[in-house]
């Protein structure tokens, strides 16, 4: 297996407990060890909020990926639908690679970090489906066939429905639903 290269160092620069930090050390400036010690009753909390939609993250649209990622080659694809409760926008994604770029060799090693990414910019992921495209990019076609074990059949005729329109028609794309194909 081939390390991730996903992980990054990040410092918090302020956090929900920070002003309770701050306060502690101000009020415990000049005390002794003995004085220093408190009781439970003496600590007082901050009310969470009052309701769990103050805490949603609001759509950012403009944060999310490319809607379509291809490798040349024979590679897992997986189909991911991205929604948010705050408006009726559906955005689709279709992903294919090898598992030297995605870190591993299943379908949920090619969902992971599309995943993340849209979940980062606010969006419900949801992998609708899976299979395989074969990306000739000399020929400029991709087929998309097969399905995966664990997300089952993508819509394959959408997956090729979004690389021929992301590509801007430079790409023909066509599916087979054939069964047993993987």
């Amino acid at each position: 297996m081939n390390r991730s290269k996903r992980w990054n160092r990040f410092r918090v620069e302020e956090a929900w407990w920070t002003p309770l930090v701050q306060r502690y050390q101000e009020e415990s400036k000049g005390l002794s060890a003995e004085d220093a010690t408190t009781s439970a009753s003496d600590v007082v909390f901050p009310e969470p909020p009052s309701s769990a939609a103050s805490t949603r993250k609001q759509p950012r649209p403009e944060l999310l990926p490319d809607r379509v990622s291809l490798s040349p080659g024979k590679h897992k694809y997986v189909l991911v639908k991205a929604t948010h409760s705050a408006n009726d926008d559906v955005f689709w994604f279709v992903k294919s690679a090898p598992p030297s770029e995605c870190g591993g060799p299943y379908h949920g090693n090619v969902a992971q970090d599309l995943l993340e990414w849209i979940e980062a910019a606010g969006y419900d992921a949801t992998v609708t489906g899976g299979g395989r495209i074969d990306y000739r990019r000399a020929d400029s076609l991709a087929v998309v066939y097969g399905f995966s074990y664990g997300f089952g059949m993508g819509d394959h005729k959408r997956a090729a429905s979004l690389i021929e329109e992301w590509s801007e028609g430079t790409i023909d794309a066509v599916h087979d639903n054939s069964e047993g194909l993987y």
